[in-house]
């Protein structure tokens, strides 16, 4: 029976080993997880403040190609030749 002992606590060391290894390793994947969510947060804000900032030129293109955008374009064209001769 001593021998069994000896031989069960070994294993029972090799397991609490495995088993903190790999409790270690699941903290160290789950580290790496936040952190990939992190950027990927990070990287979908960026991409709406890009796409936002699509729309607002669209919209002005829309805008300027519009008569009144035409009207608009000719009016600060004649008011910067106005304020040059000031």
């Amino acid at each position: 029976m001593h021998e069994t002992e000896p031989r069960s606590t070994d294993a029972s060391d090799d397991q609490r080993e495995e088993s903190l290894r790999l409790r270690e390793e699941i903290l160290e994947l789950r580290d790496a997880l936040l952190g990939a969510e992190a950027q990927l947060a990070e990287a979908l804000g960026r991409m709406r403040i890009l796409e936002d900032e699509v729309l607002r030129h669209q919209v002005l293109e829309r805008l300027m190609n519009s008569r009144t955008g035409r009207l608009l374009q000719s009016y600060y064209r004649l008011r910067a030749r106005l304020r040059e001769r000031s």
